[in-house]
């Protein structure tokens, strides 16, 4: 069955602050006995406050990961479980201590709350106790929306959600929108809105007053890199983000545009950013450090990229960026032994990497 966990007498909303720089939490308290004695303020957020609300409109899930008071509404297509602290009641499902599937989690106390890695429960691991994030494949028994495959590949975090991994994308543009450019990209997108089509992402524009719609290419000059939420607004700054998606465009001798979803790395100036293209992964972005003789120095690293950027490590195996760019080869192959969070890769699968002077992303996977 489904859990969403939720305080019983109050609901929860976001809207802007003042100056559109963040979404804010809203609280409304629900006086059970007198319907119009109920009331709303702002909520401030702290460290120890619970992360996750349930919008009472959208049923979506709101979080607010960084306790700045900053709060984003959860991509409605994620699969899993939101855990919080404090008091709280079941919304589904009467049976949660007795559960005994792969998949489904165990309330045993308000402080010991489980996920069954097995059927039969014979395995199962805490999802409030973690310090850092988990990535397993389980049986696919009875997690929410995983359903037709015999195994599953889910990241349990430190942030107490338990999340199925799966591949996030702009949208697909609409064939004749494009062709008229007179409509919405897609269907029913609002004004700044992007989605893709042969390898070419799309913007609907609109006017104040809503008469007028066009589609639009996205004009790209030499090398582009740009980022889109979960809703496909285009966001300039990632901040600590998980609602981010990052796609890498060029244009060709023509002026034709050729885009690329980024699953692996983007050398950019004193940057490196490493998106893996997953639900809830966002991006993260490190400043290139100055070590020119960084080994590798972990068995099981599968193709991360050293903070100099100078090398990729197979185990402790360093590979020279500079040797690809010597090589004529369109990209390198390996096979995964367990999950890869670099590149968004389930275990046991064959991926391609392209390989240049300023990036390091999956072509294509089997």
């Amino acid at each position: 069955g489904n859990y969403i966990i939720k305080e019983e007498t109050n609901v929860y909303a976001t809207i802007r602050d003042k100056d559109g720089s963040k979404n804010i939490l809203i609280e409304c308290t629900k006086d059970v006995n007198d319907d119009n004695n109920n009331s709303c303020k702002k909520v401030v957020i702290s460290e120890n406050f619970p992360t996750y609300y349930l919008d009472e409109k959208t049923k979506t899930i709101i979080s607010c990961p960084t306790g700045d008071g900053s709060c984003i509404l959860e991509d409605p297509t994620i699969k899993g479980y939101f855990i919080n602290s404090g008091p709280c009641i079941k919304l589904v499902d009467d049976n949660v201590n007795s559960c005994t599937t792969a998949g489904c989690i165990k309330v045993e106390n308000s402080t010991t709350i489980t996920l069954c890695l097995t059927d039969s429960c014979e395995e199962s691991i805490g999802i409030t106790s973690n310090t850092e994030n988990l990535y397993k494949t389980i049986t696919n028994g009875d997690f929410p929306g995983a359903n037709g495959n015999n195994s599953i590949s889910i990241k349990i975090g430190k942030d107490g959600s338990v999340i199925l991994l799966e591949d996030t994308s702009l949208p697909l543009c609409n064939e004749s929108s494009i062709s008229s450019g007179n409509n919405a990209c897609f269907a029913n997108a609002i004004n700044k809105q992007y989605c893709i089509y042969d390898k070419k992402i799309y913007e609907t524009k609109m006017d104040d007053d809503g008469t007028t719609t066009t589609c639009t290419g996205l004009t790209i000059s030499n090398k582009s890199i740009f980022y889109f939420d979960n809703v496909y607004n285009k966001v300039d700054d990632l901040g600590t983000r998980n609602d981010i998606m990052a796609y890498i465009c060029t244009s060709d001798e023509q002026s034709e545009s050729i885009c690329e979803h980024v699953k692996g790395y983007i050398i950019n100036n004193n940057q490196y950013i490493q998106c893996n293209g997953w639900k809830r992964e966002g991006c993260i972005i490190e400043t290139i450090q100055e070590s020119p003789d960084e080994t590798c120095t972990n068995e099981n690293d599968e193709g991360k990229l050293l903070s100099n950027s100078k090398g990729l490590c197979f185990g402790k195996e360093k590979n020279d960026i500079s040797d690809f760019e010597t090589i004529p080869i369109d990209y390198i192959a390996f096979l995964t032994k367990d999950i890869n969070p670099i590149y968004g890769i389930n275990s046991e699968k064959i991926v391609f990497l392209s390989i240049t002077e300023d990036s390091i992303i999956v072509t294509n996977e089997s």
